[in-house]
């Protein structure tokens, strides 16, 4: 099982790797980092969420880190929003609240350093359509219209009721159209999360 699995190679208890969750990686004087990939922190969290208890009190406290920091990222977010007139692109979504919008990237800023700021590389998405795009439950084809994904290992059934009525619609469009190149990167890596979950 996959998940005992994981704990034999980090000689770890459940507790010890929802550390490693909450850290995004594992540290060790004998071992390297070790990264989870998406799917695979997605698919322990569920898991663990179904075995934890609720914990009724946490312990915190602060402490520094260095971090990179993405240079531009508001800039290019503002634009994508201001593109598409601060209203989420989903067919019949309607959300234009700026407070629930992403100006989100197609091409993923960390796949794709030459287009991180072109703003033909935005859509804005309402909270949970950045979401949903982000994990594969959709993407959009060539002439911007909405594809379901219905093998999507992350689809679940609430997703299905919630995307797939727009199955083929078009999206809203701003001044600046999604880029084309864009768009298959971001259904090829949508491709690939799918290859992984089937091989698993």
């Amino acid at each position: 099982m996959k998940i005992i699995k994981c704990c034999k190679e980090f000689n770890s208890s459940l507790k010890d790797l929802i550390a490693i969750l909450e850290e995004g990686g594992y540290k060790a004087e004998s071992r390297p980092t070790y990264r989870l990939k998406t799917e695979e922190y997605l698919y322990l969290k569920g898991f663990f969420n179904g075995l934890e208890s609720i914990e009724k009190e946490i312990i915190t406290d602060e402490k520094r880190k260095e971090i990179l920091v993405r240079i531009g990222q508001g800039r290019f977010a503002l634009a994508v929003k201001r593109n598409y007139k601060y209203e989420c692109c989903f067919p019949d979504c309607g959300v234009n609240n700026k407070r629930f919008l992403i100006g989100a990237h197609i091409d993923r800023w960390a796949d794709n350093k030459e287009t991180r700021g072109d703003v033909s590389n935005g859509l804005c998405l309402c909270l949970m359509h950045d979401k949903a795009f982000e994990i594969g439950n959709f993407t959009l084809n060539d002439s911007y219209q909405v594809e379901i994904i219905e093998k999507s290992f992350l689809m679940d059934s609430w997703a299905l009721k919630n995307l797939n009525p727009w199955n083929g619609q078009y999206i809203k469009l701003g001044e600046i159209k999604p880029s084309i190149d864009s768009l298959n990167k971001h259904r090829l890596r949508v491709k690939e999360l799918i290859s992984t979950s089937e091989k698993e």
